[in-house]
């Protein structure tokens, strides 16, 4: 009989640090419903999350890497550039 070994144990982080203003760290990810009719529905929010505001409301049926990185190109377009992005 084989023993299997356990997993290592997660640590924990700590509280992710809070951004100091505007601009400085977004976050996006891909939210999906059902419509009325049964047909899906995504949309791709991009967040800012110091001021939750959101520059990116990207929504259709599908969402592929097509869509996603021309959200991101007119985002980044406008004059807004984040210091980090978060998935």
């Amino acid at each position: 009989m084989r023993v299997r070994r356990r997993k290592p144990i997660a640590l924990h982080r700590g509280p992710a640090p809070t951004p100091g203003g505007p601009t400085e760290r977004w976050s996006m990810d891909v939210v999906h419903d059902t419509l009325a009719d049964g047909y899906p529905f995504r949309m791709l929010p991009l967040v800012d999350n110091w001021s939750r505001q959101s520059p990116v409301l990207e929504a259709g049926f599908q969402m592929s890497g097509e869509t996603v990185s021309p959200a991101l190109d007119r985002a980044l377009g406008n004059g807004l550039r984040p210091r980090s992005l978060k998935t």
